[in-house]
């Protein structure tokens, strides 16, 4: 078994919802501009959207596109972790010749 495989699989998600996405979009913009703007409180909205998540189109919009924002930033984390390795091999490899000399 690939252990490695096995932990990205454990991040990853069934295919986004992208039509429920689009068809909540201007109430995910409501609700961001109402918290806002101070009309309803982050907290207050929440409790609100997760009393019923089943049946709450714009929690279950939300929660879809709070999907995507994960795999953007796990493919961003990636990217820039693999970056970062390099970078670090690099300056152990510029600091190990510099002691040579």
């Amino acid at each position: 078994m690939n252990l490695g495989l096995t932990k990205l699989e454990s991040m990853t998600f069934d295919q986004v919802n992208t039509k429920l996405i689009t068809d909540q979009w201007n109430e995910m913009w409501r609700v961001a501009s109402s918290i806002h703007h101070g009309t309803v409180s982050a907290s207050l909205l929440m409790r609100k959207l997760a009393a019923y998540p089943r049946q709450n189109q714009v929690a279950r919009a939300l929660t879809e596109l709070g999907k995507l924002e994960r795999t953007v930033f796990l493919l961003e984390y990636f990217r820039d972790a693999e970056w970062i390795l390099k970078q670090d091999v690099i300056e152990r490899l510029v600091l190990s010749a510099g002691s040579l000399l």
